[in-house]
């Protein structure tokens, strides 16, 4: 009696067992994901091969199931290791393709585990529309942002070709830039905005470029105000001065000579008189130099100065007395 009912109690645990192990396979088999579909093949755009860079969406009820960028034409390969637009959604689900955010009209039912090759068309002849911003005045040397982001397309791929100097070559490329302008004047700068398709937009934008305003300053030894002066012989007289410090050596001249001043000036004076010219260029410590002719008998001195002088003063005035005297003595010896 003990038998039979140890062998009854084995057969319901091993009952039990496989109930359990057979639910939990069934189980397993209906959460397991199904493998994707996976997609490759060529895009053209208006019988042309689409752009590198642009994108090509594979969308299942308004969800995004995969993107991949085209290269060379095409999307993905059909290699093991190529890249390949994957698909995850349930067997007989529909896929939409888009091009560069377009809806290419073309789809498909979705076949898991499988690879299939779908060359992609386009046909797109709206063209985008380009904005490039305001006019503005800017300095030269001056760093200016071009900003294109206000371009507008239907489609959701965009090249941006920049010319600065309106000469019909391309200076810059992307959405944003920035350049200097490095002389003064009127600058047209063009904006050319382009499509996948091909389509094209232009804008421009006027930069007015000025020459900065650098000012103008003292000597670098600190003596302010002094600068070069050159004025022509004409029928106006313009007068420049500035504070002249003098200190003259003069020797005594011998009759009939000339004799040589020498200046030192701190600063310049420039002067022109009509039907003249004179050319000054201001210099702290510069000496100067030049003959001057005198009269006999006299001292060259600048005006307002004391010059040093190795002459007697007298001299001429004792000569004539010692004459005097001397004519009266031969006199009285006459009679």
């Amino acid at each position: 009696m003990d038998v039979n009912f140890e062998g009854a109690r084995l057969r319901s645990i091993f009952l039990a067992f496989i109930v359990v192990t057979a639910a939990g396979v069934a189980t397993a088999s209906a959460t397991q994901p199904s493998p994707p579909e996976s997609y490759y093949g060529t895009v053209t755009i208006n019988g042309d091969p689409a752009p590198d860079g642009v994108v090509v969406t594979a969308i299942v009820d308004g969800e995004v199931k995969d993107k991949l960028e085209v290269t060379g034409g095409s999307y993905g390969g059909p290699g093991a290791f190529d890249q390949k637009l994957a698909v995850n959604a349930t067997e007989d689900d529909t896929v939409q393709f888009r091009v560069a955010g377009l809806d290419t009209g073309q789809t498909d039912s979705v076949d898991p585990g499988e690879v299939t090759e779908l060359n992609l068309t386009l046909t797109d002849t709206q063209s985008p529309t380009a904005a490039v911003g305001t006019d503005t005045t800017v300095s030269v040397g001056e760093s200016v942002q071009f900003d294109a982001t206000d371009s507008t397309d239907n489609g959701a791929f965009l090249r941006y070709a920049w010319d600065f100097d309106n000469d019909g070559s391309t200076d810059a490329t992307g959405e944003t830039t920035n350049h200097t302008f490095e002389q003064a004047g009127t600058m047209e700068v063009v904006l050319t905005v382009t499509d996948a398709a091909g389509n094209s937009d232009q804008a421009s934008r006027t930069v007015t470029v000025e020459q900065s305003d650098t000012g103008g300053g003292g000597n670098n030894d600190g003596a302010g105000g002094g600068s070069d002066t050159t004025t022509s012989g004409d029928n106006t007289t313009e007068t420049t001065a500035a504070t002249t410090t003098s200190v003259p050596t003069t020797t005594q001249p011998k009759t009939g000579s000339s004799t040589t001043t020498q200046t030192t000036r701190q600063t310049s004076t420039t002067s022109t008189v009509k039907g003249t010219e004179t050319t000054t260029v201001a210099s702290g410590g510069e000496t100067t130099g030049g003959p001057t002719t005198t009269p006999q008998g006299s001292i060259a001195s600048p005006t307002g100065t004391e010059p040093t002088s190795t002459s007697v003063p007298g001299f001429g005035a004792g000569i004539a007395v010692v004459a005097v005297l001397a004519g009266g003595v031969l006199a009285m010896r006459d009679r």
